[in-house]
């Protein structure tokens, strides 16, 4: 994940604009925004 702009929430760790957060082996996500925000969302194979 990155998020483009804005102030968001994941999982209880807060993101501010232009982070990254990498994601796997999850069974719940929770993603709260704090401020109006853009998220890019990218699916990445992780086995070749």
């Amino acid at each position: 994940m990155f998020l483009i702009s804005g102030n968001i929430t994941i999982n209880n760790q807060e993101l501010e604009t232009r982070d990254g957060f990498g994601i796997w082996n999850f069974d719940e996500l929770n993603i709260k925004a704090n401020e109006d925000s853009e998220l890019l969302l990218m699916e990445v194979p992780m086995d070749y």
